[in-house]
């Protein structure tokens, strides 16, 4: 027989669902509790809160419904921040995404919007060149090109940029610079062209052709030294600038037009108007394609250089005046060496003697 002293009960007689319901103050006689499990009993439990499922729920907080609280009491002299959850393998911590380096100029900075080259008519194009019309145009078009000449260095830059993707990968390897591997690309297309205009000369066999030499060999010796000053002109030209492949073809288009064969072409159309109209834009022609075909292999070792100044005043009189100079200092040098090494010998009929 047990006697009822009128005492509330303590929460270890109480109920389960009555564990951390507010019970009366004690009576004044009654020792006070431990202060710290008081401050523990009046704040909130963190783990009483509404809880939204997520993907970071542990196994054991799946079974508890959302909304749902907990019927554990704080317990004495532990934090108030509840009971530390174990870290599982599904939780994933997120970690704020790298930010660029300070030297590294923005993209826009490397790559400016053209108003001619990014317009909408431009991007047409491309697609257009990209596509199985495009391409049959472009063969079609080289096909053609084979018989004229000098211009047939067109057929060349048509094969190059239907196949630029995986040929500049390939150059993109070489352990050279980006200015360097344009120069040495630069010699050798305008090596492949006097080659394909000494074949074309071959073909007509006359005795008066527009070589510098009848004879193959000594011709790509003089023009050797031709192309090796525009690969100095833009080389050096890239150490201040950086250009695109549209502003690079015009600007070779129009610098071609006075320093193709020394001015000669420029003051043969000026003795020939109106038609002399037509050799200008067959020489600016030639002029730009031999470039182009050197600029879309190099064009992912380009990309690799920044520009130094986007709008400078001389960004587009800079390469051919350099490249003029170049071709004043380099080629007169270059055919005095040949000529004190006889490397050049006399002139005869392409048909008589058409290596040497």
């Amino acid at each position: 027989m047990t006697v009822d002293s009128g005492a509330p009960a303590s929460d270890k007689d109480q109920p389960a669902h009555q564990v951390g319901a507010p019970t009366p103050e004690p009576p004044p006689d009654a020792p006070a509790d431990d202060p710290a499990a008081a401050e523990a009993h009046d704040k909130p439990n963190p783990s009483s809160k509404t809880t939204s499922p997520d993907k970071n729920r542990t196994p054991d907080q799946d079974d508890e419904p959302a909304g749902e609280q907990t019927d554990s009491a704080p317990v004495a002299g532990a934090k108030p921040g509840g009971v530390k959850r174990r870290r599982t393998a599904s939780m994933k911590v997120s970690r704020p995404a790298a930010e660029p380096a300070d030297d590294a100029p923005p993209r826009a900075e490397l790559a400016p919007p053209h108003r001619i080259l990014d317009s909408a008519w431009a991007v047409r194009t491309e697609e257009f060149l990209d596509s199985p019309a495009g391409t049959a145009t472009l063969l079609g078009t080289a096909a053609v090109s084979l018989l004229l000449g000098p211009l047939a260095i067109y057929s060349v830059f048509a094969v190059v940029f239907i196949f630029r993707r995986p040929l500049r990968a390939r150059i993109a390897r070489l352990p050279l610079g980006p200015r360097t591997t344009l120069g040495i690309l630069i010699v050798l297309a305008g090596l492949t062209r006097e080659l394909l205009t000494w074949i074309a000369e071959y073909a007509q066999g006359d005795d008066q052709t527009a070589l510098l030499h009848p004879q193959l060999v000594p011709h790509l010796l003089i023009t050797l030294g031709i192309y090796a000053a525009w690969a100095v002109g833009w080389g050096v030209s890239l150490w201040w600038y950086n250009y695109r492949l549209g502003e690079a073809l015009i600007i070779q288009a129009v610098s071609g037009l006075v320093l193709e064969n020394f001015g000669q072409t420029l003051l043969a159309g000026l003795s020939t108007l109106p038609q002399g109209i037509v050799l200008w834009l067959y020489a600016m022609a030639v002029s730009a394609f031999t470039l182009g075909v050197a600029w879309l292999l190099a064009t992912d070792k380009l990309d690799t250089l920044r520009e130094r100044d986007l709008d400078g005043a001389l960004r587009y009189a800079a390469p051919p005046l350099l490249t003029g100079v170049a071709l004043v200092l380099i080629f007169a040098f270059w055919l005095r060496l040949l000529n004190g090494l006889h490397a050049i010998p006399e002139q005869a009929p392409i048909r008589e003697r058409p290596f040497w």
